[in-house]
């Protein structure tokens, strides 16, 4: 495939923007004394605090908008595609904080339609059935992934590190994070291999054989494909578990409810599904991004996980080939324009796993 010089061009400054992007801006700093207070009964619509925003942000938004790229084929599509998504992401950690972030975040996520929240209430009236895996040791969860990685031909390093998260994965640095001193389940360590190794790692190694790093990167709103393909992965080896599948639904609500409505009005509505603590998480994660947790808005991107999920079924039942979106971090809806370029055909599949047996939850339908 050749490649015009000002799209290679264009394509370096969107990597350098990519890379300087930190979505973990949006997090609050003050969530332990929010957390504290809030499940103390002591405050109902706390005050959320930030980290100051990125520097340099608007010389890099200058920087982006100035590219003019002529629309003569489908590969320029999808680069201008990708400026206007970069746009909306550099806008929206510039108003972290303030009054507009809710606006910025609909410009970027969406909210969830009619028939997605409804989707999302039947999950969630769904009874589960409460079980207790068992759990193995550090060193064999470290075996175990160190395995997988190897049987596929990546040299990823895996570590064990202190994480806030259980896990994480750096692609660009070839880092495989598991938590120092934490115990896994095997059904855990399986969504790992299928959902981290087999979506994420995979559609990203796959995307770094291509000319341009968009595809490696992301294209725009390739998020919602991307973590709705984990999930049905996830779903393809029996590992959708029914929990996992309800704390989607209880994103979709919380992100819906807390679009009219403060913290407090938003945390009661899901308090009627879930235990007191998952209520507040739910609740923090579609209120992040504005300052007054009273007012109405808030973080939109939680919607992505279920309406992904099903946007990949309904591809799926259409006739779609799963192999066709492993191209790289792809949007189903990319795909009229990818057919028309000459791209390198995908080398890493979600075809098989050497996954741990296990029977200890219930599976969603």
């Amino acid at each position: 495939m050749k490649i015009r010089k000002e799209l290679l061009n264009a394509d370096k400054i969107f990597q350098e923007a990519s890379s300087n992007l930190s979505f973990s801006k949006v997090n609050p700093i003050n969530e332990p004394y929010v957390r504290r207070r809030f499940l103390s009964n002591k405050v109902k619509n706390p005050e959320l605090k930030y980290e100051p925003p990125i520097k340099g942000l608007l010389d890099l938004r200058r920087k982006v908008s100035s590219i003019n790229i002529d629309e003569k084929n489908a590969l320029d599509t999808l680069m201008i595609e990708k400026q206007h998504d970069i746009i909306r992401k550099i806008d929206l950690l510039n108003s972290i904080g303030c009054f507009d972030f809710t606006e910025r975040s609909v410009k970027l996520y969406g909210t969830p339609d009619k028939r997605l929240v409804n989707k999302a209430y039947d999950i969630l009236n769904e009874k589960v059935k409460k079980t207790k895996p068992v759990k193995i040791s550090s060193k064999e969860s470290v075996k175990f992934i160190k395995n997988n990685i190897k049987s596929f031909g990546l040299k990823y390093k895996v570590l064990k590190k202190d994480l806030v998260t259980s896990c994480l994965i750096h692609t660009d640095k070839k880092e495989f994070l598991l938590k120092k001193h934490h115990r896994y389940s095997k059904k855990f360590l399986n969504r790992l291999v299928v959902h981290e190794i087999g979506t994420h790692t995979f559609r990203y190694e796959n995307g770094a054989l291509q000319k341009l790093n968009i595809f490696k990167n992301g294209l725009s709103n390739y998020l919602e494909t991307e973590e709705g393909l984990a999930a049905y992965n996830e779903e393809r080896f029996g590992l959708l578990t029914k929990t996992n599948f309800r704390n989607y639904a209880g994103r979709v609500i919380s992100v819906h409810t807390a679009q009219e409505n403060g913290f407090y009005k938003t945390f009661r509505e899901l308090k009627r599904y879930f235990q007191k603590k998952t209520a507040f998480q739910l609740t923090l994660r579609s209120k992040r991004g504005i300052a007054n947790t009273e007012f109405a808005g808030g973080y939109t991107k939680d919607l992505v996980y279920l309406k992904g999920y099903f946007q990949v079924k309904n591809f799926i039942k259409k006739g779609g080939k799963l192999k066709d979106l492993y191209y790289g971090k792809i949007n189903c809806n990319d795909l009229k324009y990818i057919k028309k370029i000459k791209l390198k055909k995908p080398e890493l599949l979600p075809d098989k796993f050497d996954l741990f047996e296990f029977d200890d939850e219930p599976k969603s339908k």
